[in-house]
């Protein structure tokens, strides 16, 4: 049973809002999720039907929850037919949305209704294929790419082969940007058609990013002086800063970069075409060929937007701030009676997938806007502290949240619940000990989590907490889904029922939980050889691998005269249920997230059942190679009573009592791309020289200004999943003017005393 909601004057003032489309912009801890919920139960009590609201989230667990509460608000209501109609209503993914009107409109779209859908991991290896086949073509065919080859191997220094690769990465990786930004292939072709019309626009480009003081000086000299020589020379006008296209790193070769940029376009876009000839022909589609199928369909159909229309008296956007420039083509197309999109700038930390936060900032000024800015999450102390380091480190837009009461003249309260713990460097056992303090001052392990940056962090504070004693469990897994051992195990069990005689599999699953043989017969079998053939007459070191061995060759030996008629994902059940394999695996540390990623495996393999065991270890073992994120099978349980440890990604959407920052930021990076793509103009810029050309400067600055506001954004989801304590390891020492720097002067001011820093907290090793 919900309880009852009690909605403060913003939150009640959105609930009743009569405007066609708004914008809630909220912070966190102010309750979005309470208010979707009520504006839905406002909606239905204003005769709208639960199967006419259209309510969209961007992952399945989100969605499942919203319907869980909506469906709960309306039984509490007494609105039970509702209820039962919001149960199966479109509370749903927007890739989910794709889906149905796609296969509802078929014929329209130009696909077969029974299409399907390539998964996250799956989608990637299809599109990478794809990808291959046609620079294999073009690498035959095309002058264009054969010298841009030779370029990257004189740039590189590297073997052909090597370059092939590092190309197919870099194609891959453009077609990869250019779908998911919505970008027009015909436009692309058209912009980079000509090396010399190409570089005039780059300049054209670059003239609009400079001062306006700048650009005027520029203008008024003489135009037959080439183009950089114009800037340098306007910017000897004393403003602050210099412009970066004046720097002398930023001198390379423009119109040889120019070259290389036009033969990068057209191979991507070449590459582009055949991933959606390849997707036609197999009709199976990636979540961005979903969206790009489905805008197409919307913005060039007049029936199909209309039936969705009727369909669809209202759109829910949850976490609007995460869609990406599609996305919001997408949701904008269906134009329906009442919109609203809730989300918070602050928290747009998708980048990597492709969340354009500032779209949603030009909504606010487009639309109503409705700003929640009181978190009720989170105690003064922690609040009073997050508002003085955004205002601090400068972020645009940063609303505070902590608001006086009574007296608007209030001072802020001191820190407390902050704690800073002083560690010069990533300390995982020092980290844990200081954990271990929180447990004996009273906190439950359950009340804890310890958000990173990394899986690697992730794993190396799991270790540190097991070596004390405490209970700790990781979510979504210190490792990527294909890099785990199980995974890994499987791989190589479907490589010896395929082939016997691979030595190097063979070792592997006699070494692991399978059979589980000594370190001693596995180095003697791996010096003989032909491993398979030495075990019927092998005399192990050790006595117990004779039983061992005669075990694994009892249930070995009938699988493997079948195995290769088997689907994928039948010869991995057989090894499974005949081999003592689970059993083993459940006595080790970890067992349940392991079990759970031998079940998601298997579910894997069925979805790809046309592939046998050897073609399936393939298929995993191209997607460990291109090191694809693929998350390991959740298991994930708030009331479990351990402290709960993971990325701060994983960690959005979710608040815990104590919260403890081990590494609370991260530097910039150098941009090292070979390829980097101007988002605004659709522009692909070579960057293969050592000195860049002024274009790859200004694209790199961009990026990296980019990147910049992002991690501060990461800082405030970390900083605001805390309730009652919020921890951060840091030290001083952080290069003057860094964000790390910055953060750690709000929480030590130099010369302050202890009393001015109120409630705030140290621990030192």
């Amino acid at each position: 049973m919900a309880d009852r909601v009690e909605l403060d004057r913003d939150q009640a003032t959105v609930v009743a809002s009569q405007a066609k489309a708004m914008v809630v912009s909220a912070a966190a801890g102010a309750g979005k999720t309470r208010v979707l919920t009520e504006r839905y139960l406002a909606q239905v009590k204003g005769g709208v039907a639960p199967d006419r609201i259209l309510t969209i989230t961007f992952t399945r667990k989100a969605a499942a929850e919203m319907k869980q509460r909506i469906v709960a608000r309306l039984r509490e209501e007494g609105l039970m037919g509702e209820a039962q109609i919001a149960e199966t209503g479109p509370i749903q993914t927007i890739h989910s949305f794709c889906e149905r009107t796609l296969r509802e409109n078929a014929v329209e779209a130009g696909l077969d209704p029974e299409f399907e859908i390539a998964a996250d991991g799956e989608g990637a290896q299809f599109a990478r294929e794809a990808v291959r086949n046609a620079l294999t073509w073009l690498l035959d065919e095309s002058p264009e790419a054969h010298w841009l080859v030779e370029r990257m191997a004189e740039a590189r220094g590297s073997e052909r082969i090597e370059v092939y690769e590092a190309l197919l990465a870099v194609v891959a990786g453009l077609v990869e940007s250019m779908r998911s930004k919505g970008l027009d292939l015909d436009e692309l072709k058209r912009l980079h058609s000509d090396p010399e019309r190409l570089e005039a626009l780059w300049e054209s480009v670059a003239l609009e990013s400079l001062h306006p003081a700048w650009r005027e000086r520029y203008e008024a000299l003489d135009p037959t002086v080439p183009f950089l020589q114009r800037v340098q020379e306007a910017a000897k006008l004393r403003l602050e800063g210099v412009p970066r296209i004046s720097w002398p790193r930023a001198q390379g070769d423009a119109v040889l970069a120019a070259q290389e940029s036009c033969a990068l376009a057209n191979l991507a876009v070449e590459a582009w075409r055949a991933l959606d000839n390849q997707m036609q022909r197999s009709q199976e589609l990636d979540f961005a060929a979903l969206e790009l199928r489905a805008i197409k369909l919307l913005e060039t159909s007049d029936e199909a937007r209309r039936k969705l229309q009727e369909r669809y008296r209202c759109v829910l956007v949850d976490e609007a701030q995460d869609m990406n420039p599609l996305q919001h083509r997408l949701v904008r197309a269906l134009d329906p009676d009442s919109l609203m999109l809730v989300g918070d700038t602050q928290q747009s930390i998708y980048g990597f997938r492709y969340a354009e936060p500032l779209l949603f900032q030009a909504l606010q000024t487009e639309l109503q806007t409705h700003r929640l800015a009181t978190n009720y999450r989170s105690k003064e102390g922690i609040l009073a502290f997050v508002d003085e380091v955004f205002k601090q480190i400068q972020q645009p837009g940063y609303v505070p949240m902590w608001q006086p009461k009574g007296d608007p003249l209030a001072e802020p309260p001191p820190y407390d619940g902050v704690e800073f713990w002083r560690s010069r460097t990533f300390d995982p056992a020092q980290t844990a000990r200081w954990i271990g303090e929180l447990v004996d001052e009273g906190l439950t392990p359950a009340q804890i989590a310890v958000l990173t940056h990394t899986n690697r962090e992730c794993a190396a504070i799991e270790t540190a907490l097991k070596d004390l004693g405490l209970a700790c469990q990781v979510i979504g897994g210190a490792e990527q889904f294909y890099a785990r051992l199980e995974v890994r195990d499987l791989a190589n069990a479907m490589r010896i029922l395929a082939d016997p005689y691979d030595d190097f599999a063979m070792v592997a699953v006699l070494r692991g939980p399978a059979v589980e043989l000594s370190m001693d017969s596995i180095a003697m079998l791996a010096m003989k050889g032909e491993v398979f053939e030495s075990l019927a007459d092998f005399e192990p070191p050790v006595p117990e691998d004779a039983a061992r061995i005669r075990e694994f060759l009892g249930w070995y030996e009938p699988l493997l005269t079948r195995a290769d008629r088997l689907p994928a994902w039948e010869a991995l059940s057989e090894f499974l249920a005949r081999s003592p394999y689970l059993v083993r695996l459940a006595r080790r540390p970890g067992w349940r997230q392991s079990l759970m990623n031998t079940r998601k495996l298997v579910a894997i393999a069925a979805r790809e059942g046309h592939l046998g065991p050897l073609e399936f270890a393939e298929r995993i073992r191209e997607v460990q190679r291109i090191s694809h994120r693929e998350g390991n099978a959740p298991i994930f349980d708030e009331r479990a009573p351990t402290i709960k440890i993971m990325t701060i990604h994983k960690a959005k959407g979710l608040e815990f009592d104590a919260v403890v920052l081990p590494t609370f930021y991260r530097e910039r990076n150098q941009i090292r791309d070979v390829a980097l793509l101007q988002e605004s103009r659709g522009l692909i810029v070579a960057n293969l020289g050592k000195r860049p050309s002024f274009m790859a400067e200004l694209v790199k600055q961009t990026i990296l200004d980019r990147e910049d506001a992002e991690k501060r954004r990461v800082l405030y989801v970390a900083m605001t999943r805390a309730r009652l304590r919020l921890c951060f390891c840091g030290d001083r020492s952080a290069k003057t003017g860094t964000l790390a720097n910055k953060v750690v002067t709000v929480m030590t001011p130099r010369g302050a005393s202890a009393e001015a820093l109120g409630g705030l907290r140290f621990r030192d090793p």
